[in-house]
């Protein structure tokens, strides 16, 4: 069989990973503008980005298929296919605690206290941050393994991975507030409905869980570059 990496790869291994990075924080993009139409109501504004979502996802899974497929067996352009793997691994997670998180949004947020939804948007945008953050970080890397220039790697090491950490870190801590808020019954924010109550909380656990995984995208690179 003919090695086809080259035609899909180009001059960079990270090349397909960025646009697969694109779709990603595309998808991430289409959860926020779901969440927010399921806020308000407006149940053809939310099922439009929903099928939004599922096509971005459905096109993420065929360019991860043709990675995998693409991918040498050990090395590409000195990059190990371990690594390279668990940065395609970290990317596809971002994806699917977004379609888990959109489906929970679909089922409970229309019936959720005003109250309790605004506590959510915080937290999703915190998380949308760290996705934005770590597409950064993929494009910066593809440019330096494009040109040749990886002993420029404290270029990233540095300044954006640790930008990349402080989102998410962000994230977690509005996180662990709202989920306080929620669970403090007398406040206003505690809802009276155990389901809309769990769904409450489980989209908090979910919305954290999606900007860890932006920050494992992070770690990936990290491990991609050589020390």
């Amino acid at each position: 069989m003919v090695f086809k990496g080259k035609a899909v790869f180009g001059r960079s291994p990270i090349g397909p990973f960025k646009e697969l990075m694109e779709h990603v924080q595309e998808g991430v993009t289409a959860l926020t503008s779901l969440t927010k139409a399921c806020a308000d109501n407006n149940p053809e504004r939310a099922a439009s980005y929903d099928d939004v979502l599922r096509q971005v996802r459905s096109r993420a899974e065929e360019q991860r298929s043709e990675i995998r497929r693409s991918l040498p067996k050990v090395l590409y352009m000195s990059l190990p296919r371990s690594g390279l793997l668990m940065l395609l691994h970290a990317q596809m997670d971002v994806l699917r605690h977004a379609s888990e998180t959109a489906m929970l949004v679909n089922w409970k947020v229309p019936d959720l206290r005003p109250e309790a939804s605004e506590l959510l948007m915080p937290v999703l945008l915190s998380a949308a941050s760290t996705v934005d953050q770590a597409l950064c970080l993929i494009e910066e890397f593809d440019e330096i393994v494009e040109q040749g220039e990886l002993g420029r790697e404290e270029d990233i090491t540095g300044e954006m991975l640790e930008q990349l950490e402080v989102c998410d870190a962000k994230t977690a801590e509005v996180a662990h507030g709202a989920r306080v808020l929620l669970s403090t019954p007398g406040d206003g924010h505690a809802d009276e409905d155990p389901a809309a109550q769990y769904c409450a909380l489980r989209l908090i656990d979910e919305l954290r869980a999606l900007s860890a995984a932006g920050r494992a995208i992070g770690a990936a690179v990290d491990l991609l570059l050589p020390h």
